[in-house]
């Protein structure tokens, strides 16, 4: 599938079958249901997220998103904004410039995707591999809050003949190297399981940013690859994007955590919804904005 080809008949619509589809802009979360927010935190012993509550006051998240801009207007702060720019500029290029990759029509997000990019022996053989080593997912989290994720996980190693493939296919394709890339992680969902709405970038105001920033720094792309069809339930929604994603196997969907200026995008907030029925199987990999490889000894 070419850029631009078929993005129109896949969103914008919300019928059954389509595994991509556009709900529209929505409300800020903080005026909705209370959404839950933080970065999943890869790490080599195990994976964990970093999750943090949004207030159900809107102008308190309002002072506290101006507090943040402020001040890293000031430097105090301190991100590395040259290496995300140019993450947001190289890789969306070589993305579009991918014909079998399509960019998702919607605003305010660099949001792509990319048909059958594992084939299903490719798809069985993670399968396994999760069944094997699934453990309850964790939360990296000053107040736990057993529902906020309750999927199972396991890491991946990069090094399993089977893994490696996938993994360096994956950095080939948003020519970022390998050495930024955090383990990947596979996730099983059964039936009733979810992962509420969350950032994978790291909160630089949270008390974990000093130790994310001497691992390699900040989320910059996600890339997500669905194992299985789900005969019902298990989409990923991104509520304020305006984008639904049902499970197809082999689907690759791939996005920038950061704005094309470098700084976080709260556009990226993203829940994996409720599976009905059937069991869900993804595998998820998180690029830094340096190497990660280096700073986990591995």
């Amino acid at each position: 599938m070419r850029p631009g080809q078929g993005a129109q008949s896949l969103f914008g619509k919300s019928r059954k079958g389509d595994f991509l589809s556009g709900t529209g802009p929505l409300p800020h979360p903080a005026t909705q249901r209370q959404y839950p927010m933080g970065g999943r935190v890869g790490e080599r012993a195990g994976a964990a997220c970093a999750a943090r509550r949004i207030p159900n006051n809107p102008p308190g998240l309002v002072f506290r998103d101006r507090a943040r801009n402020l001040a890293g207007m000031f430097g105090l702060l301190k991100p590395r904004v040259p290496a995300r720019k140019r993450f947001s500029a190289t890789v969306s290029a070589r993305l579009e410039a991918n014909a079998e990759v399509t960019k998702a029509t919607v605003d305010g997000i660099q949001f792509y995707y990319h048909p059958n990019f594992l084939d299903r022996t490719q798809c069985d053989a993670m399968i396994r591999m999760i069944d094997a080593d699934r453990r309850p997912s964790t939360l990296l989290s000053e107040q736990a809050d057993d529902g906020f994720r309750t999927s199972e996980s396991c890491d991946m190693s990069r090094w399993s003949p089977d893994v490696r493939p996938i993994d360096e296919a994956i950095a080939d394709l948003l020519g970022i190297t390998h050495e930024n890339g955090e383990t990947m992680q596979g996730q099983r969902y059964a039936p009733g399981q979810h992962f509420r709405a969350h950032h994978d970038y790291f909160h630089e105001s949270e008390y974990y940013w000093q130790r994310m920033k001497n691992e390699g720094g900040q989320r910059t792309w996600t890339a997500m690859i669905y194992l299985n069809d789900v005969a019902e339930g298990g989409a990923t929604w991104f509520p304020t994007a305006g984008i639904r994603v049902a499970p197809k196997r082999g689907l690759l969907l791939a996005w920038n955590n950061m704005k094309p200026d470098g700084t976080p995008n709260e556009m990226t907030l993203h829940e994996g919804m409720p599976v009905e029925k059937g069991v869900k199987y993804i595998i998820t990999k998180w690029f830094r904005e340096a190497s990660w490889l280096a700073q986990a000894g591995m």
